[in-house]
């Protein structure tokens, strides 16, 4: 009976089911190459460090995504390969340390792609400062690499159709004299201490990237922050700001879909930040990883308990500098020896380089 009707079958059905089922074959298929190339694009970054020792005492950084089950939420994902956009690179010249953030555009293999292209360029940028002993202020910095990005390859930028960019932050930490120089482009820096304030701001338009409008004159976000009254900065990428829920889904199958989405936003980043700082004043160390982990946790209990929509759930990463502790280290009998400082870091992977001094020499 069941041969009869199958012969009974229209071709034309049969060969829509044959489609659909290589459809989904050829789906799977590439799911599974993304998700090797998440790997790939993890384990090349670690290749960049040649050693894995953390400087927790100076900063922290913390990557944070959307773990339905961990979280007690609910986060439904038509694809599950996407790939970190946001890292972030610690370098030191000379008694200059420099920490960069960036959060390349999109969430799969293109987001991969453009971090790899940005980190390889900033390697490649302090590699041309560090011979001549030059300290490059963080606008230029962020100046080589706009013509990373635009200027070599304009022509086969332009022949490939390369698009998107990175969004990125450059901070210059200085102990002698005690100063602090930034360069914003579109990721804003947040200054913790006797009080909160924010400089430069959230701006895809600022940002570097391949196909630059021209007709947009950017405005890059570049200053001074006074360390007197400041003890802890802070950069955040978007992803924080933007969580979205809908704190109705839960109840039901429908129930959540007519409520509007209540996002973390500003306030939320803020408010973490600063119960962070509160609450790690009586740490005698590791003050950075507390106040980054209060962020990350804020934002945990923010999803706990609710649907998450995808287009509201980017990755995340938070990057914590203790200045108290650059001071406190650079003050000291070890501080005051030649460093060669050198990290690259992606996905919590830290590498500290320090060339001791020979006895003797």
């Amino acid at each position: 009976m069941t041969g009869s009707k199958r012969a009974l079958r229209p071709a034309g059905s049969r060969l829509g089911t044959s489609s659909l089922e290589l459809m989904k074959r050829r789906l799977a298929v590439l799911q599974d190459e993304l998700q090797q190339l998440v790997e790939l694009n993890r384990v090349s970054l670690q290749r960049v460090v040649d050693d894995a020792s953390v400087a927790n005492e100076i900063f922290a950084a913390r990557f944070d995504k959307t773990d339905p089950l961990a979280d007690a939420c609910q986060a439904p994902r038509t694809w599950k390969g996407k790939i970190q956009g946001d890292f972030y690179l610690v370098r030191r010249l000379g008694k200059s340390i420099f920490f960069i953030v960036g959060d390349a555009t999109g969430h799969h293999a293109h987001a991969g792609g453009l971090k790899l292209f940005a980190i390889t360029a900033l390697v490649r940028i302090f590699n041309d400062f560090a011979p001549a002993r030059v300290l490059p202020k963080p606008i230029e910095i962020v100046e080589h690499l706009d013509r990373w990005f635009s200027a070599p390859p304009k022509r086969m930028a332009k022949e490939a159709n390369l698009r998107g960019g990175t969004n990125v932050t450059v901070i210059r930490v200085d102990s002698s004299p005690r100063t602090v120089t930034y360069a914003s482009a579109g990721l804003p820096v947040h200054a913790l201490g006797k009080s909160f304030a924010v400089h430069g701001s959230f701006d895809d338009f600022n940002g570097v990237s391949f196909q630059a409008d021209a007709r947009k004159k950017r405005s890059r976000d570049v200053g001074k922050i006074e360390v007197e009254d400041v003890h802890v900065l802070a950069i955040v990428t978007d992803g924080f700001r933007s969580l979205g829920r809908r704190t109705a889904r839960l109840n039901g199958n429908n129930g959540g879909r007519a409520k509007s989405i209540e996002q973390f936003r500003d306030q939320g980043v803020h408010g973490a930040l600063q119960q962070g700082y509160m609450s790690s004043q009586s740490a005698s160390s590791l003050r950075a990883g507390q106040i980054a982990e209060t962020l990350t946790e804020g934002a945990r209990r923010f999803r706990s308990g609710c649907y998450i929509p995808e287009a509201y759930d980017d990755h995340r990463l938070v990057l914590v500098v203790d200045l108290d502790a650059i001071w406190r280290i650079e003050a000291s009998d070890q501080g005051d020896l030649p460093l060669s400082l050198a990290q690259e870091c992606q996905e919590g992977v830290l590498e500290l380089r320090r060339t001791k001094k020979v006895s003797g020499s």
